[in-house]
């Protein structure tokens, strides 16, 4: 019988993960895309299996830090060529930035505010 923690929990996020970018301009990449629909459709009509409806946290893993030195240019370029964003600009959390940002709340910085799956852990 599930714990009444397992029945509160969130359903696993099924995702779709694709090498296709989407800023595409080449026919062949564009055409790739028809694949990733069907794999799309497929993740969401298909029935969830026990295992998604509770899934299983996992143990944590001790946060990774990453620190970086440069132009925000080389910043963006950075995160772009290893997949963490989708070539949009974007504006990384500097330490000054994260302190602002944690004087709008009273809450302590290691709070964790929630766990995504599939690894349920924190995010680093």
């Amino acid at each position: 019988m599930p714990s009444r923690r397992e029945k509160q929990s969130m359903p696993t996020i099924r995702y779709i993960p694709t090498t296709i970018p989407c800023e595409a301009t080449v026919r062949e990449d564009i055409e790739r895309v028809d694949g990733a629909f069907d794999a799309m459709v497929t993740a969401l009509t298909k029935p969830l299996t026990p295992e998604e409806i509770t899934p299983k946290p996992k143990e944590a893993e001790k946060p990774v830090r990453i620190v970086f030195k440069g132009s925000l240019e080389e910043a963006n370029r950075f995160f772009y060529k290893r997949g963490w964003t989708d070539g949009l600009p974007i504006v990384p959390p500097t330490e000054e930035a994260v302190a602002e940002m944690l004087t709008g709340t009273d809450l302590p910085p290691d709070h964790v505010l929630g766990k995504l799956s599939p690894g349920w852990v924190r995010p680093p």
